[in-house]
């Protein structure tokens, strides 16, 4: 399980976070806690947390641009 509830602070910090919660022999299960449960997270959650974590890391890149026009074709395909 990883918090994900404030911005990282800096690249490392994001990539860290991104490693830690996607590394399948450390976390076979990712997590989170529904009141005093763990719950495993769905392929849904786990989308939507890496999501959140990469536009992060854009953030701090200061690339918002790749994720600022949702739904538009990604700009590596561009």
């Amino acid at each position: 399980m990883i918090e994900m509830k404030r911005k990282p602070e800096n690249v490392r910090e994001a990539l860290d976070r991104l490693l830690v919660y996607n590394d399948a022999l450390h976390n076979p299960s990712p997590a989170h806690l529904s009141g005093t449960v763990v719950v495993d997270d769905t392929v849904k959650e786990v989308q939507d947390s890496n999501y959140e974590m990469l536009a992060d890391l854009a953030d701090l890149l200061g690339m918002q641009e790749l994720y600022e026009e949702v739904g538009s074709e990604p700009t590596i395909l561009r």
